[in-house]
């Protein structure tokens, strides 16, 4: 369980250009029935800055990111992305926020009916305005830039967990968001 007094976890920083954090956690908590994963979680991430929440497997580090992107509903608190309270956002508005935000899921989350090339290509076909043309470029840069662009024919169940965390972040790169999150980017799937 992640457990931090909000004066403890939280720190403010200024940003030179007085725009709002990217992302703004105040007095976060968020419970499963009688398991408490998340108790007055508070911090605050500018415009540019890195931040890693470390700690052991079942601690609320894949919550917090959830709860971040309105995947999970807190319990309390509240979350601001870019200025923008987003906890009781209606889903047209929660989903203008997402397209802000890049997430790369521990399991990468692909479709799995869906190719390489199909899979990058799915948040562009739904929330860009691009031509085939401009949108099959796109795809194959950004395929190009994660080295799966020899890759792009073939379903998910035919890549490694490494290939499939390529190709995840080239769809969380897609719409060029202003924030970046992922759920245990380093993460190997356990060999058996």
């Amino acid at each position: 369980m992640l457990d931090k007094q909000p004066h403890e976890a939280s720190s403010k920083k200024t940003n030179s250009k007085n725009l709002p954090p990217a992302i703004q956690v105040e007095s976060l908590s968020k419970s499963f029935g009688e398991q408490t994963v998340l108790k007055g979680i508070s911090l605050e991430i500018t415009r540019g800055e890195t931040l890693a929440v470390l700690g052991r497997s079942g601690t609320g580090k894949s919550v917090l990111l959830k709860l971040i992107i309105g995947l999970h509903k807190p319990d309390s608190g509240s979350i601001r992305v870019n200025g923008e309270e987003v906890t009781n956002l209606p889903p047209k508005e929660l989903n203008e926020v997402r397209k802000k935000v890049g997430f790369l899921f521990q399991q990468a989350a692909l479709y799995d009916s869906l190719t390489v090339e199909e899979n990058v290509a799915f948040p562009l076909r739904r929330h860009s305005r691009m031509s085939d043309d401009e949108r099959n470029k796109r795809v194959h840069e950004l395929l190009a830039s994660v080295g799966m662009d020899q890759d792009s024919h073939k379903l998910p169940a035919q890549l490694s967990g490494g290939m499939q965390k390529r190709v995840g972040l080239a769809r969380a790169l897609a719409l060029e968001p202003d924030i970046l999150l992922f759920d245990e980017p380093l993460r190997r799937k356990p060999t058996t």
